[in-house]
C-alpha cells in the first residue's frame, strides 16, 4: 500500500492537488500521504523519475487545498532523518519503505566495492 489517508489511490492524489503540472505516474509514486485534521491539511509524496528520487509536500488551512507542487530531489538517507507527522499506518509504511531502500542501496554499494577490488 502506498496511498494513505485522503490519498486513497492515484485519482485522489491528482484530484486533490490543484493545478499539478508534470505529475508523476502511478508507477513512479512510492509513497503518498494526505492528512487533514483541525481545519488544516498536510500532503507528502515521494516518487522516482529517471533514476532520481523526489519529494513534494504542501500544507494548507481550511480556506485552501493543496496548491503548491514543487518536487525537490532528495535521498533515502535524508528522508530517514526526518520526523513526519503521518497517521500511524502511514508512518509504519513509510519507515519500512525507507529502511528497505536504504538496505538496497547499501547492498548495491557493497557490490560496487567488491567489484573494484583488483583480482
Amino acid at each position: 500500500m502506498k496511498y494513505f489517508d485522503i490519498f486513497t489511490d492515484y485519482d485522489t492524489f491528482i484530484s486533490n492537488w490543484d493545478g499539478i503540472k508534470d505529475a508523476p505516474t502511478d508507477a513512479e509514486i512510492l509513497f503518498a500521504y494526505y492528512g487533514y485534521e483541525d481545519y488544516s491539511g498536510y500532503a507528502f509524496v515521494v516518487f522516482e523519475r529517471d533514476g532520481k528520487l523526489f519529494e513534494a509536500q504542501d500544507a494548507h488551512c481550511s480556506c485552501n487545498g493543496l496548491e503548491v507542487w514543487r518536487p525537490e530531489e532528495t535521498t533515502w538517507a535524508a528522508l530517514a532523518m526526518r520526523n513526519y507527522d503521518f497517521s500511524r499506518d502511514a508512518k509504519k509504511a513509510f519507515k519500512a519503505l525507507v529502511q528497505s531502500k536504504l538496505r538496497e542501496s547499501r547492498a548495491y554499494m557493497a557490490t560496487l566495492e567488491l567489484e573494484s577490488i583488483p583480482k
